[in-house]
């Protein structure tokens, strides 16, 4: 076959076409590929982005997240139900706890009322602290006397009172706290937290951020990594929108709604924990908040009279009132020697001399 100009044409075209043909299925075959590590790259930047994010925001607003909670007032209704298949745990119970409380920086002061299952009030407890002392008071009947407990204005007293408050209003605390009650701000601090992935999820209109953690227990609980996914609010001061702890045989769930139109974005409005153990135990606890105002009491409702008991003085003033009715007493005992003194030396003056 003579190779003609028109021939030589038509064979270059052709190895053109098969040579097109031939790219366009690489580069087909690759798209996959390309695409995969295109989104991959999209991820990463934005995951390395949020958690930029997280760990350059969350801590600032933290700590005034926690600030803007006090001072605070409302009402709590706690509802706990325990149950166990395993002798080493306590036995099942359940018990509800309707609290009226307010807390200032300084003071705090919770009534505690308990009901049985059947909605049966069983007593009332009061557990208050001032900065002048600390007092607990028990009621019998909904209509009778309070009787005290405990009293005392040394440190320890106080100390133990208002660690009770504390933890009888943990759930308060669920906006910026871990489930094992240490402060977020204090954890993302401490020695071992390393974050685990941190990226956005939309949860209904809102754009919220899950972070996955690792972490060491709290000093006095056994050794050991814990691991939980946290998901902040970041557009409410990065508050708690719910968390998943897990450590030993335990994994407890945690779901926070919050009171719309309030001064501070803490103010929860109910809150659910769900803790099971692989072992044979299982805990509800809801906590219901109403009521709530971030307005300070009066102080006079800090005090025993607020209940209808007399102040109890301090030792130091019942010492002083003891010095000085002493001492009274002696100068008292002093004048009355004295004059009997004058008296007797005036009648041994008017003697005739013999």
């Amino acid at each position: 076959m003579v190779l003609t100009p028109s021939i030589l044409r038509r064979l270059g075209l052709g190895i053109a076409v098969r040579l097109r043909e031939s790219k366009f299925l690489i580069v087909l075959a690759c798209a996959p590929l390309l695409l995969f590590t295109s989104l991959s790259s999209g991820a990463d930047q934005a995951q390395t982005s949020t958690r930029e994010r997280f760990e350059s925001e969350a801590v600032l607003h933290w700590q005034p997240l926690q600030a803007s909670m006090l001072p605070m007032s409302g009402e709590e209704s706690w509802t706990h139900d325990f149950r166990s298949t395993n002798p080493k745990y306590a036995k099942s119970n359940w018990s509800k706890r309707v609290m009226r409380f307010w807390l200032t920086e300084s003071a705090g002061k919770v009534i505690c009322d308990g009901y049985d299952r059947s909605g049966k009030w069983t007593a009332r407890s009061v557990y208050c602290f001032n900065p002048s002392y600390a007092f607990t008071l028990k009621q019998a009947t909904p209509d009778g006397p309070y009787f005290i407990t405990k009293h005392g204005r040394d440190p320890a007293t106080f100390e133990s009172v208002r660690s009770y408050v504390t933890t009888l209003l943990s759930a308060l605390q669920m906006s910026y706290m871990m489930a094992d009650g240490r402060p977020l701000a204090e954890l993302v601090k401490s020695r071992g937290f390393e974050v685990l992935s941190c990226s956005v999820v939309e949860i209904g209109d809102r754009k919220l951020v899950a972070v996955e953690c690792r972490f060491n227990a709290p000093d006095g609980y056994a050794p050991g990594a814990r691991e939980a996914r946290l998901v902040l609010d970041p557009g409410a001061d990065w508050r708690v929108v719910s968390t998943v702890l897990k450590y030993g045989a335990w994994t407890i769930s945690a779901d926070v709604s919050y009171a719309p139109n309030q001064s501070s974005y803490g103010a929860i409005l109910r809150a659910t924990e769900h803790a099971v153990a692989t072992d044979g135990a299982e805990a509800m606890d809801t906590y219901e908040f109403s009521k709530l105002s971030f307005e300070s009491t009066s102080p006079h409702e800090l005090l025993l009279p607020a209940f209808g008991l007399p102040e109890i003085r301090s030792e130091s003033n019942i010492r002083f009132w003891r010095l000085l009715t002493a001492g009274l007493s002696l100068i008292g005992i002093g004048v009355l020697l004295y004059f009997a003194y004058r008296r007797r030396a005036q009648a041994d003056a008017a003697k005739p001399c013999s």
